[in-house]
């Protein structure tokens, strides 16, 4: 027995494949148009061609060859976004160098230096 399809309005399927392509570092104006594209295919009917290609693309991408050296394939901005959450939760990590410097900021403005 199939399952029933889940029918989306297409201004929503756009904005979910931008969102998608973003996140694997796409530019903007490229996302934006292979996103119409993939959208308008699907509007026509043809969907092997449309949003269903995302997990292809997917795959694609996680199963490309890492560079030498490499612990993992990752897409453009992705280490970034997984270290957040961390952050948010530990804390930022300020280098040393970096804090004498924000120090030496604070002095010279008048701001107290309340980071530690």
């Amino acid at each position: 027995m199939n399952a029933a399809a889940l029918v989306v309005r297409h201004a929503s399927l756009r904005a979910f494949a931008l969102a998608i392509l973003e996140r694997w570092g796409t530019p903007r104006p490229i996302a934006e148009t292979a996103v119409e594209l993939m959208v308008e295919t699907d509007l026509r009917g043809v969907d092997s061609h449309g949003v269903g290609m995302l997990p292809t693309y997917h795959r694609s991408l996680k199963d490309s060859p890492k560079a030498e050296g490499a612990g993992r394939l990752c897409v453009a901005g992705e280490p970034e976004w997984e270290c957040e959450p961390r952050r948010r939760r530990e804390g930022i990590p300020l280098a040393p160098g970096l804090v004498t410097q924000l120090r030496q900021v604070a002095t010279a403005t008048g701001v107290p230096f309340t980071l530690g």
